[in-house]
């Protein structure tokens, strides 16, 4: 079977997970990685390229528009009067206190902004789409605005390694997901005397996962928030697991009483 068919059939047809079932180890792992590797390009790439773009207004307003400031190996210290607010280059203002007199609760006022803390940046693009850059990675680093500024530019070419490792990462999350799931439908298999070996039932898994880890991609495209999402996508994958079990245990049934 085609891999595009099996990811379809993965998600559309119950009956076809006795086919899977059967199917080599290697085989089925294949197909995990390249659903991980499709959906884990295409779910990072806009993360990577959004965190190269805050680095790269980061790099130009320091570099033209922003006041002295300092690292102290803890927090940010800067210059001048405080709050305040500049116009970036893009139009996006800049709201700037390392004072700590205001909370973050501020940027709420603002649909775009840039805003410096002194233990963090975050960049809002919109109500739902807030990054942050903590400075814990500068833990012990003293440095000035002169130095940061070339910092800053290998950690925009660091930001692409996001789509490289990013997928990876995906594939062996869910590659624990499915032996996790895989673990509980051994209770299902003893539920409905499917005599199925931990290896088919692997199988099963694997292909049952493919609609969570779709929704996933799509989840982490939009940004959308939803409370417990993993445990979500562990609950769809449970039921595909459920229904495939039942189905092949049925028919073994029929099969036997024929």
């Amino acid at each position: 079977m085609k891999f595009s068919s099996k990811l379809i059939k993965s998600i559309t047809d119950i009956k076809k997970y006795n086919y899977f079932r059967m199917l080599s180890l290697k085989s089925t792992l294949l197909y995990l990685f390249f659903v991980t590797l499709i959906f884990g390009f295409i779910s990072y790439i806009p993360q990577a390229y959004n965190y190269y773009t805050f680095l790269d207004i980061l790099e130009k307003e320091i570099t033209h528009n922003f006041p002295d400031f300092t690292f102290d190996g803890k927090e940010l210290i800067i210059q001048g009067k405080q709050p305040t607010v500049l116009m970036s280059a893009r139009n996006i203002p800049i709201y700037i206190d390392t004072t700590n007199k205001t909370s973050e609760g501020t940027i709420k006022d603002y649909e775009k902004v840039v805003a410096v803390f002194s233990d963090k940046i975050i960049y809002k693009t919109s109500n739902y789409k807030i990054d942050e850059f903590n400075y814990d990675i500068f833990n012990n680093y003293r440095f000035k605005k002169s130095s940061f500024t070339s910092m800053i530019y290998s950690f925009k070419m660091a930001s692409w390694l996001i789509v490289i490792l990013g997928p990876l990462m995906f594939y062996a999350m869910n590659l624990f997901m499915a032996f996790s799931a895989a673990i509980i439908a051994i209770l299902f298999n003893a539920v409905f005397n499917g005599e199925l070996s931990f290896k088919e039932i692997f199988n099963i898994s694997i292909h049952a996962m493919t609609l969570p880890i779709i929704i996933n991609c799509l989840v982490r495209i939009v940004y959308m928030v939803i409370p417990a999402v993993n445990y979500v996508l562990f609950f769809i994958t449970l039921v595909y697991i459920y229904f495939a079990i039942k189905y092949i245990s049925y028919r073994k049934q029929i099969i036997e009483t024929v």
